[in-house]
């Protein structure tokens, strides 16, 4: 017969503990007013002294009912936003190369990935367009070519990540005011540089950017 290991129970938090708390007093002052009602029932006899204690009880219990929802609402409204929201920065520090899966990694053009759902591009070079963002055939072209190939490089694992800040104005970090909101990176392969390696390639450009903008890059048309 196997047996299921025991997994640890987490620590309440203190919200959970008020509210447990608060139903403990539920418990203890119902046994309080059912005590008090069944003496009266007994001494007095009497439907009116029934139905006064009948009252108490109902008053108590609301009362303390009405104090625990509060307590089980702001409980839950602490609870909520606790879990952290999943960002390329919660599993990687800007500046601070990481190895990567390439199962974790969608290729949408020569100098774009998307990395566990979020859109990063790869810095340092400039790939061309492809699909309907071309401006040529020749770039739809070469831009299919480079897309194929980045894809062709990434399956080949060995590929670590470093996020690195987009070369945009001074607060406009994060923002659709840059880059479209999405991140940036440098993204290797056995220790080589993507970007080099698509430039040796001829299917990309270098690119080289300062800390607030990039410079144009020559049409591939």
């Amino acid at each position: 017969m196997h047996y299921a290991p025991q997994m640890p129970q987490p620590e309440p938090s203190n919200g959970d503990r008020g509210v447990r708390e608060q139903f403990s007093q539920i418990g203890r002052l119902s046994q309080l007013a059912a005590k008090v009602w069944t003496e009266s029932f007994v001494r007095h006899r009497g439907i009116a002294w029934l139905a006064i204690a009948a009252l108490t009880l109902a008053c108590v219990l609301l009362g303390i009912l009405g104090k625990s929802g509060e307590s089980i609402s702001a409980s839950n409204e602490n609870h909520i936003g606790d879990s952290p929201k999943r960002t390329v920065g919660a599993d990687f520090a800007v500046g601070r190369r990481e190895p990567i899966s390439a199962r974790d990694v969608m290729v949408l053009d020569g100098n774009t990935i998307q990395f566990r759902g979020h859109i990063v591009r790869l810095v340092g070079f400039d790939a061309p367009e492809a699909g309907s963002k071309a401006f040529c055939r020749r770039e739809k072209e070469i831009g299919l070519r480079a897309t194929e190939q980045l894809s062709r490089l990434v399956a080949g694992g060995g590929l670590d990540l470093r996020l690195v800040p987009c070369a945009c104005p001074t607060g406009s970090q994060g923002t659709a005011a840059c880059n479209d909101g999405n991140a940036c990176g440098e993204l290797r392969s056995y220790g080589r540089d993507i970007g080099r390696i698509m430039t040796t390639y001829l299917l990309a450009k270098p690119q080289v950017c300062t800390a607030n903008s990039c410079p144009p890059v020559k049409p591939w048309c």
